[in-house]
């Protein structure tokens, strides 16, 4: 089982995924964002794109993990990862859906009056 938290950038989804981590038994937190990051740091620009979402090689990895440790672990997987193009929603989230992966899609939302709060 998959819990996917989605939503921009800053409204609170690692927050939210460490307090499910810490309240669900069973669970294990993964998050694609520190794969994005190596890759960045590790190739050329000429190779990762500044978005590491652009790179296939990211969508294709991220998207093998998590079908990985769906199957081959009882543990509800949360990963809190905002994927904003809808393509790149088909080739992970979808795809996995489609694989019979069970999978809870969320997206987390806040009103921009809320945004001066949020790094309190």
């Amino acid at each position: 089982m998959i819990i996917w938290l989605n939503g921009p950038f800053g409204v609170g989804k690692t927050t939210l995924a460490n307090i499910l981590h810490k309240r669900i038994e069973n669970s294990y937190l993964y998050d694609p964002e520190l794969l994005g990051d190596f890759l960045q740091h590790q190739l050329p620009q000429t190779v990762c794109p500044e978005d590491f979402q652009d790179y296939s090689v990211w969508r294709q990895s991220t998207y093998k993990i998590v079908f990985n440790l769906a199957t081959k672990t009882d543990k509800i997987i949360i990963i809190p990862m905002t994927i904003y193009k809808k393509e790149y929603y088909q080739e992970i989230i979808q795809q996995l859906m489609q694989d019979k992966i069970p999978l809870e899609h969320y997206i987390l939302l806040a009103d921009k009056t809320t945004q001066p709060f949020w790094n309190v």
